[in-house]
């Protein structure tokens, strides 16, 4: 098959042709203008295109470009700088408030510079602890006086880390953790469950079944949070104390003589009171002569 002599690679080094699109003609004109002081991506900026065209043409026409970003930012590093006198005299203002690392980002360069003032200067500066370890000191001290009691989403919540960083922490400083049991109740706060506890005309088996629990479930969680649950047992051995019974029919509070004895009650009362019980067995009569 016979290749046409537009359709031939043009040998490297070689000048654009006669019928060159111009816009490869622009983009190899523009690698040899700048290609001593611009990057390929200066030049691809420049002319609108893209990095993989810019660099591609150069290689296909065999120009040579020298590398210079290394160069512009040696130089750029160089006029921010500030002098070994300016460097030094910052050292000292720090030393004893700051770290090395602290010093050279307040700066601006490396830490390798700060150390080689620091060594042609024969200064040597104190040992300072650094955010970092003061933060380390802040979290162990959490973790050792919480870690045994609290849970490791309430280990997170304090030291203002997820879940997994806290397990990270707590094995950094081989705590003993409390096992984390997974309850219903884990997602409401003290608040909305303090709230749910106290309902004193409720067991408490009946407010857990009300949530899609079970009592036991909701008393572990109430224990293990320290709330005091106000319910229907709880206000009765309150109204006891004070010499009365509670009427589940007229739901009021009496005294003791306004109630039968009801020795299978742990309160030794009848559930309903005299009048409540009058009520009720005049209706009894009434259904039974129907």
């Amino acid at each position: 098959m016979r290749i046409s002599a537009a359709t031939k690679k043009p040998a490297p080094g070689s000048k654009p042709v006669r019928g060159m699109r111009s816009r490869t003609a622009a983009v190899l004109a523009a690698v040899r203008k700048h290609g001593s002081t611009k990057t390929y991506d200066e030049i691809a900026a420049m002319l609108g295109t893209t990095l993989y065209r810019i660099a591609s043409l150069a290689a296909r026409y065999g120009i040579k470009k020298p590398y210079v970003a290394g160069k512009l930012r040696a130089k750029q590093r160089l006029q921010h700088r500030p002098d070994n006198a300016t460097i030094l005299a910052t050292i000292k203002a720090h030393a004893t408030t700051k770290s090395r690392r602290e010093i050279a980002a307040l700066l601006g360069v490396s830490l390798c510079c700060i150390c080689y003032v620091m060594r042609r200067a024969g200064f040597k500066k104190p040992l300072v602890q650094s955010k970092r370890l003061a933060t380390l000191a802040h979290q162990r001290e959490i973790v050792l006086a919480h870690g045994s009691t609290h849970s490791l989403v309430e280990l997170g919540r304090m030291l203002g880390v997820c879940r997994q960083r806290a397990w990270q922490i707590c094995n950094r400083w081989r705590v003993k953790r409390k096992k984390y049991v997974y309850s219903k109740f884990g997602w409401m706060s003290s608040r909305q469950l303090r709230k749910l506890a106290r309902q004193p005309d409720k067991s408490l088996a009946a407010i857990a079944a009300e949530a899609g629990a079970t009592g036991t479930a909701l008393a572990k969680e109430l224990h293990r949070r320290g709330i005091e649950p106000f319910t229907k047992r709880e206000r009765n051995a309150r109204l006891l104390k004070k010499g009365m019974g509670f009427c589940s029919l007229c739901r009021r509070a009496k005294p003791f003589d306004q109630f039968r004895r009801g020795d299978s009650r742990s309160s030794r009362l009848d559930n309903r009171c005299l009048e409540c019980r009058r009520v009720c067995a005049a209706q009894w009569r009434k259904r039974r002569l129907k």
